[in-house]
């Protein structure tokens, strides 16, 4: 009797390592990206970077510009009073 359950039991492991072996071949296949996928993605990542630094630059550029601004316009009132 155990001897059968043994058998039924390799069975199944074979029958099911079987099964695995043919849909690991098909998700290996679906997971190969094509070069153009990797140009694409690469080239958005970039743009999405340089977009970020020249907002940055940007914002840098007016922030400078409002301190000198309001300073001027402090010194103008120190001035009136």
């Amino acid at each position: 009797m155990k001897e059968d359950r043994k058998q039924s039991a390799k069975k199944l492991s074979n029958s099911v390592s079987k099964k695995m072996k043919k849909s690991d071949k098909k998700t290996k296949l679906h997971q190969v990206k094509s070069r153009f996928y990797y140009i694409f993605w690469g080239t958005c990542t970039s743009a999405v970077v340089l977009g970020q630094l020249y907002v940055g630059i940007g914002y840098r550029e007016m922030a400078i510009g409002v301190n000198t601004l309001t300073g001027n316009i402090n010194r103008i009132f120190r001035f009136v009073r």
